[in-house]
């Protein structure tokens, strides 16, 4: 008897994970009605995942630092910068990732307790993009993988108030905000001693002098680099891959050995 309930469970919960799938298949990460929602910057509005990629090639006749200073610009305008941590409903913008996008991530924000699950930050850039949504750690990863992508080394700079890109392009360090979209001409130990230059880069953009405050506060610290994603963010890295490996051949196997269970048992009997 506990045999059989084992094997129709194994049938139940594959069939479903299954359809859970397959309805997935039929819907978008990206959140509907970002566009009528107040964002933390200014006419902040996503460009599609399809035009992202597209302007994420890098032109044959782009040197290392153009490419680096328009990839920073694209994904800026690529990743609606909503009010991460102040929105109280993590399913109205899919910080928690939909059961039907992957129930692993899914049932982790659920049940784990943990905020990093809880509201999701993407580890592959690609479906950072597709869901644009983000903060400076998602445009700081995604510049960091298309830069790679591309044959240019960078590291993740992390401050305590915001995190960077400094890249090696033409042979010389420099530091690139994909978050607010800037580009700097110094490098980390430059940067300390020019911050009103930097200052009057993000007042160039059109930013705030609060914005203008907060860049001078966070280029007075040292940051902590690091060299890829994998090293910023190992564990949930693998983790997140290995989800996306397994959400199909996992229902596909627990119908197998369902279906074997229950053939066995009835040819027993």
């Amino acid at each position: 008897m506990l045999k059989r309930i084992i094997a129709w469970g194994l049938v139940s919960a594959g069939l479903v994970l299954t359809v859970i799938n397959l309805y997935g298949l039929s819907q978008s990460i990206r959140p509907a009605g970002l566009w009528d929602e107040p964002t933390r910057f200014a006419n902040d509005y996503s460009i599609s995942y399809e035009e992202a990629l597209a302007q994420l090639q890098r032109l044959s006749d782009e040197s290392e630092l153009q490419f680096a200073q328009r990839a920073t610009h694209v994904i800026a305008q690529s990743i609606t910068h909503i009010h991460w941590s102040e929105e109280p409903d993590a399913t109205r913008f899919n910080q928690l990732i939909p059961i039907w996008e992957n129930y692993f991530l899914y049932f982790m924000g659920l049940w784990s307790g943990m905020p990093e699950f809880q509201k999701y930050h993407y580890t592959d850039y690609r479906r950072s993009l597709k869901r644009g949504i983000g903060l400076c750690g998602d445009t700081s990863m995604i510049l960091n993988q298309v830069l790679t992508e591309n044959g240019i080394e960078s590291d993740i700079l992390v401050f305590p108030l915001h995190v960077i890109v400094q890249a090696d392009v033409d042979g010389q360090q420099r530091l690139f905000d994909a978050d607010y979209g800037v580009s700097i001409p110094f490098d980390a130990d430059q940067a300390q001693l020019n911050r009103p230059q930097i200052a009057e880069l993000y007042r160039q953009h059109g930013y705030t002098p609060d914005d203008e405050a907060l860049v001078d506060k966070i280029f007075s610290r040292h940051g902590v680099a690091f060299d890829d994603v994998k090293a910023f963010v190992t564990k949930k890295y693998y983790f997140e891959r290995l989800t996306y490996a397994l959400k199909w051949p996992l229902p596909l196997l627990m119908l197998l050995v369902g279906w074997l269970l229950l053939r066995r048992w009835q040819t027993k009997g």
